[in-house]
């Protein structure tokens, strides 16, 4: 997962356009999961036998209009066609005959039923056609959707999908997930529908609704709601109203740091995570935990080289009007409570609201110093992977120039000072450039730049144009 590299507060010049790199907010689909509204729409199905008849009862539980062309209907579909309409089913229309193209016209969805690759592709043929979806039903080869294990609980309602890998996995994961969301989800649901006007006219966007709906979603997962629920609701309203809440720092600890496991979490880590405008988080953070963040939550990985320079980091987005949401490996404000009581003074200078997730610690990064300069080397050895820099045209790749703290982007972009040196060190380089060129930069940048400096920026070209990054002349 590529990320921003920050170590300074947004500038005026980057809101102007400056190119950033992007952090990759989620992971390759197999798949893409899309809901779509059927009410009142036609949708055909061709075939009568009892698995057609399940897909038809799916259309018309999402208030489709369904057309079944068959000769032949089984006993499933003959009862689809009897049910009573309404309650948000749609009618089921049985045509006992083969289907034709002109039946297609003005259909939302065609579900076919094929005895063999011809009436797949006669399928797959009319659906382009006439310009929509096709599923032929269990022959994945031909469709331009699928349908997923379902766990409903609408107007909540959860697609499960393998891309046709392992559909009994898609099962057990549904029977866990039906364990854990009980029935009384819905009627909560239901009741978010009926409420959200009133939360758009009494509440501002922003902190104020986000505030509203975390403390709802707190209740959903209990018993059904009371009756007195909807009022108690709008007193909960006022009440937001009248506190005004506004930016937050949150100190969010992950836990134990194990690659593709979220499983050290708590619960209140995850709210913190969720509730926050932007998320700063240490090269060691796990990209798994990451996505767990609210999809719009911009994400940005800091240099771990001080207490001082993490408070900088939140105060700058805090004066952006964020909640930033600070995540580090372990329990961050007791292995290094220092940071903790950093970002309290903070929140107190700029009166907003700091506080601090509950987390369970990682003994593996220390106490202290120790834990500093555990996010220091995970920084390191995040920054110095030979994947960093596979070729020069890939813009916005990185390293750190040795032990210094000094983090240089290449491609034209700037480098700046991770780890507290007052002046920011820029080096541009070009496609083709010399160590002559380069070193002028630094002594242009740096009044005193230490041999340690030169060393280091020295080692990091020779890795450069080992690797093909750029060439020295």
């Amino acid at each position: 997962m590529s990320e921003t590299k920050t170590n300074v507060r947004p500038s005026g010049r980057e809101k102007r356009g400056r190119r950033r790199s992007t952090p990759d907010r989620i992971d390759p689909l197999a798949v893409l999961p899309i809901f779509m509204k059927l009410h009142g729409r036609r949708v055909i199905v061709t075939g009568g036998d009892a698995p057609s008849a399940w897909k038809a009862e799916l259309a018309s539980a999402a208030g489709a209009h369904v057309t079944v062309y068959a000769e032949a209907m089984s006993d499933e579909m003959e009862a689809l066609a009897v049910r009573p309409v309404g309650n948000g089913f749609g009618p089921v229309k049985l045509v006992r005959r083969p289907w034709s193209l002109p039946d297609l016209a003005k259909a939302a969805l065609l579900i076919g039923d094929a005895a063999t690759e011809g009436e797949a592709w006669a399928l797959r043929c009319a659906g382009q056609a006439t310009g929509m979806p096709v599923n032929v039903i269990d022959m994945p080869e031909w469709c331009d959707f699928q349908f997923s294990t379902i766990v409903n609980r609408s107007p909540v309602v959860i697609a499960i999908s393998t891309d046709g890998a392992a559909p009994i996995v898609g099962q057990a994961i549904r029977q866990r997930i039906e364990a854990v969301l009980g029935p009384a989800l819905g009627a909560w649901a239901k009741l978010a529908q009926r409420i959200r006007p009133l939360v758009n006219e009494r509440l501002e966007m922003g902190p104020e609704r986000r505030t509203f709906w975390q403390r709802f979603s707190q209740r959903v997962f209990g018993a059904p709601p009371r009756e007195d629920e909807e009022a108690d609701l709008s007193n909960e309203i006022d009440a937001i109203a009248f506190e005004k809440p506004g930016e937050k720092i949150l100190l969010v600890g992950v836990g134990r740091v194990v690659d593709v496991e979220t499983s050290g979490l708590t619960l209140g880590a995850l709210a913190a995570l969720q509730s926050a405008d932007r998320i700063l988080h240490s090269a060691a953070v796990p990209s798994a935990i990451l996505e767990l963040g609210r999809r719009e939550a911009g994400r940005s990985v800091i240099s771990a080289g001080s207490i001082e320079g993490f408070v900088s980091d939140v105060a700058g987005w805090i004066a952006e009007g964020e909640t930033v949401s600070l995540v580090l490996p372990g329990d961050p404000a007791a292995q290094l409570p220092e940071l903790a009581d950093g970002l309290k003074k903070l929140a107190r200078s700029l009166s907003v609201i700091f506080e601090v997730a509950p987390a369970i610690a990682d003994p593996s990064f220390g106490y202290g110093d120790t834990y500093l300069s555990a996010l220091a080397i995970s920084q390191d050895t995040s920054m110095t992977d030979e994947n960093a820099i596979p070729t020069f045209t890939d813009a916005f790749q990185y390293r750190l120039v040795g032990d210094t703290g000094l983090l240089v982007l290449i491609d034209g972009e700037e480098a700046f000072n991770a780890r507290g040196i007052p002046e920011a060190f820029l080096l541009k380089v070009d496609g083709q450039t010399s160590m002559g060129t380069i070193m002028e930069a630094l002594d242009k940048e740096l009044a005193e730049p230490s041999e340690t400096i030169r060393k280091s920026v020295s080692e990091l070209v020779d890795q450069l144009e080992t690797r093909g990054a750029i060439i020295v002349r």
